[in-house]
């Protein structure tokens, strides 16, 4: 659908606390790999759907890709 207006979209905050847009419980995760920002995903849900298979993830900050399995992007994208 390409962008929309007046929708929430994502924020990543490195070295500090964001009291404006997140709540009071920090949860931390191990990285898997710290050369890639490699971490575990526990668990993703968007509205009515949820999956708690797991995944490695990468956090890249440099770009505004989301890759992720094509079944999970397509239940997500019917959820949203």
């Amino acid at each position: 659908e390409g962008a929309r207006e007046n929708v929430n979209g994502g924020i990543y905050t490195y070295g500090a606390i964001d009291t404006t847009n997140c709540g009071p419980v920090i949860a931390y995760q191990p990285l898997s790999s710290a050369s890639y920002y490699q971490f575990k995903l526990s668990s993703v849900s968007m509205g009515s759907y949820s999956n708690s298979k797991g995944w490695q993830v990468i956090s890249d900050t440099g770009t505004s890709l989301i890759g992720a399995p094509e079944d999970v992007v397509e239940k997500v994208a019917v959820a949203a």
